[in-house]
């Protein structure tokens, strides 16, 4: 979206915040929770299940090792055997063997289920191997999401509800995009020498915020130049024509 343009007054609320997220020309501002601890319980639940899934097609396993069917052997060699007599009817319409189709059924869900909980796995390992948003950056969306700057209530929170702290806690956050240039130092710069350069921006009831400014130090030619001395008293007109 292009900043230059002037956009309509938005709905408070949801349509605001996403206005926000997606005028920033940057996008440093799309930030979002990882929600880590849902996470990791949704792949543990998978897990168990998989689990019990993987225990019930072992038991199928001593079942057929037991059967003097050849038949019932072929299924464990041969992908078409095993789809053909598990899927077989007779002329009355019913299962020509139960037990190898019910054995089919227990397969297909754990290739589904493994698919859930394998594209779980690596959506999860992606996110937190993702870097974090900058601290600044939290800091000034979440004194514009929340309404507080320097501890005092300027307008009310963006969102209500649970969402309403969505910005507590600063490990469970994912920024979409990250600048290249934002590494350790300069992190370490804003964060424990910030003071020094901050420029403080107006904060209505708008996305302004706080943005820090790094001075850049002089250069070698700015400091190898000598500063002409000045005199503590200089000459008057007089003295100058004579």
């Amino acid at each position: 979206m292009n900043p230059g343009y002037p956009l309509p007054k938005p709905l408070n609320g949801f349509p605001r915040v996403a206005q926000k997220l997606a005028s920033d020309p940057d996008k440093t501002t799309t930030i979002f929770r990882r929600f880590d601890r849902l996470s990791a319980r949704n792949l543990i639940l998978l897990e168990a299940e998989l689990a019990e899934l993987e225990e019930r097609l072992e038991r199928w396993d001593e079942r057929d090792k037991l059967s003097v069917e050849e038949e019932v052997r072929e299924c464990h060699t041969e992908w078409s055997a095993f789809e053909r007599l598990a899927g077989g009817r007779d002329a009355d319409g019913e299962l020509v063997n139960p037990e190898q189709a019910a054995k089919m059924e227990l397969v297909l869900r754990i290739r589904a289920k493994l698919k859930e909980y394998h594209e779980a796995l690596a959506v999860h390992q992606t996110l937190l191997n993702s870097k974090p948003p900058a601290a600044t950056t939290i800091k000034g969306m979440k004194e514009w999401f929340t309404g507080i700057h320097d501890g005092k209530h300027y307008a009310a929170p963006q969102l209500f509800g649970a969402n309403e702290k969505r910005f507590d806690d600063p490990y469970d956050l994912v920024a979409l995009r990250v600048p290249a240039d934002q590494d350790r130092l300069s992190e370490f710069i804003l964060n424990y020498f910030g003071g020094f350069f901050a420029v403080r921006l107006p904060l209505p009831l708008t996305s302004h915020i706080i943005i820090p400014i790094l001075t850049p130090p002089p250069s070698r030619q700015q400091q190898q130049t000598p500063t002409p001395p000045t005199s503590a008293n200089p000459p008057s007109p007089s003295a100058s024509q004579s």
